[in-house]
């Protein structure tokens, strides 16, 4: 089977997605990728594909955000562009000659109204589909794909959330997120001394009000309790919190979080329908997780609930903090293997080879 890979946005963000996705098909099938020129980098990942070409930077979306600063000026450029991207792909490629095409992530509108023609058979991710929940515009276009194209999602709750709240009939398939390449031995000897027991933020998507409050309320943090929290928009160091804005090495991050006592993920209201990254790190370093229960990561807690402890929004943690101090959260290991399992390479390509015959979606 012939496959072409196309990652029409191409962000920073999604390249370990878009590796660990590359590293299953390109064992099961022939595959071509089309995706941001110097985007990955595939034999330093011993990803072997057929072929490979470049979407043009006049169209990504992250290039196109550099030159635009109004964002509502940028939203309808950067759409009009995709749509142009898709007439580009189709008058370079012969689409047709593949028996399968991958998108591995799209903007639902420009991708809706630019497929409605295609006929080969393609499958999606959305990576913003938690956009859906706050844009009457996105249900309607979710809702208007070219029925003979996939939809993929990463959990089965999503799925259900796509097929029984939204209405979306198209196909769905579940693909669990590939999990982060990460050699935990190498880190062990990484000491990173601290005269407390740290609770480790390391997230891109905390939750800035937040750490606002954190800081506002630093004397109720128990004094045996260190938080380390990741910041968009500042740096601060204090006796017990110290928030940083810029990226640390690989070496200073795993370090963190070998010696940590729990990771932290204090994500918004608005962190819905996705996977996150920090949660498979802490499974892959045996680290018991708190997090916030105003987001969909709180599914997690269903399936591995002697994981992870959930708090009840800001208040709620600083109550949650005097209970583990009491009464120290011991996961239970075994959880963390079902996890790993879970997201194995053994159960990706499985799922993946499913999606690739076509037979029927996974339930």
């Amino acid at each position: 089977m012939k496959i072409l890979f196309i990652d029409l946005l191409s962000p920073i963000g999604h390249k370990n997605y878009d590796y660990g996705i590359l590293k299953y098909l390109s064992e099961l099938c022939k595959v071509d990728i089309l995706v941001r020129n110097n985007f990955l980098e595939l034999e330093k990942n011993k990803i072997y594909v057929n072929d490979i070409n470049y979407i043009p930077d006049e169209f990504i979306p992250e290039i196109l955000k550099e030159k635009y600063k109004n964002i509502n000026f940028y939203k309808i450029k950067f759409r009009i562009m995709q749509c142009k991207c898709m007439k580009w792909i189709k008058k370079k490629f012969d689409i047709e000659a593949y028996d399968l095409i991958f998108f591995s992530s799209v903007d639902i509108i420009s991708f809706a109204i630019s497929t409605q023609n295609i006929k080969t058979r393609c499958v999606f991710v959305d990576h913003s589909i938690s956009d859906i929940d706050y844009s009457y515009m996105k249900i309607f276009f979710w809702r208007h794909i070219n029925k003979k194209i996939d939809v993929v999602v990463m959990e089965p709750y999503i799925k259900n959330y796509i097929r029984d709240i939204i209405k979306v009939h198209n196909k769905i398939w579940t693909v669990p997120h590939p999990l982060p390449s990460i050699n935990v031995n190498n880190y062990n000897t990484v000491i990173k001394p601290q005269n407390k027991k740290v609770i480790f933020a390391p997230g891109l998507s905390n939750d800035e009000a937040f750490i606002d409050f954190i800081i506002n309320n630093q004397e109720k943090i128990p004094r045996q309790y260190k938080i380390i929290i990741r910041s968009e928009i500042r740096s601060i160091s204090l006796e017990n919190i110290e928030v940083y804005n810029k990226r640390i090495s690989d070496e200073e991050y795993y370090g963190t979080m070998t010696n940590s006592s729990y990771v932290l993920l204090p994500y918004d209201e608005k962190y819905n329908y996705k996977t996150s990254g920090v949660f498979f790190e802490s499974s892959s370093f045996n680290k018991p997780m708190l997090i916030n229960n105003n987001n969909t990561l709180k599914n997690y807690n269903d399936i591995y609930p002697e994981l992870i402890k959930l708090f009840d929004g800001f208040d709620d943690f600083l109550v949650l903090l005097e209970k583990i101090k009491k009464d120290e959260f011991s996961p239970n290991l075994d959880m963390f293997d079902k996890v790993l399992f879970d997201y194995s390479d053994e159960v990706i390509k499985k799922h993946l080879l499913k999606m690739i015959e076509g037979s029927s979606s996974i339930r």
